[in-house]
């Protein structure tokens, strides 16, 4: 991985891995600005709609029903430069949205490409910066 995202090389070597049936979860709050016109990021079911702010994108998030996500709720790092960092919007194009922020933004999605040839988990959002809040 590079400043700039992934490298030809390495989106090539998801792809692959993705085509033999396997699945995929990538994180990164500028997968989608990075990569929106790559089409290792056609494989995720999503579109890249903008970059967020600089600061101030993520509070909170709420898992979204019927998911694996449901019922689970986390505060997340809010205004700490680093993962609060231009975090992307994007929109759902057959994937399910897992998780959404305090904007009602999706921060999380899972997709089953190629009618179920391989599975994918993308978060706009770092895991590690997560804080828990407790459930509904």
């Amino acid at each position: 991985m590079t400043d700039y995202g992934l490298t030809a090389g390495q989106q090539q070597l998801i792809v692959d891995f993705m085509n033999a049936g396997n699945g995929v979860y990538l994180e990164g709050t500028d997968f989608g600005s990075h990569h929106y016109a790559d089409p290792v990021y056609a494989m995720f079911g999503i579109y890249f709609l903008a970059t967020g702010a600089t600061s101030y994108n993520v509070q909170y998030l709420v898992g979204q029903e019927d998911t694996l996500l449901e019922k689970m709720n986390m505060n997340y790092t809010y205004g700490n430069y680093y993962p609060d960092l231009s975090v992307d919007y994007f929109y759902a194009l057959g994937a399910d949205t897992l998780s959404r922020c305090q904007s009602n933004n999706r921060r999380i999605s899972a997709y089953s490409g190629d009618n179920g040839t391989y599975r994918t988990i993308h978060s706009a959002i770092w895991f590690g910066a997560m804080i828990e809040a407790g459930s509904s």
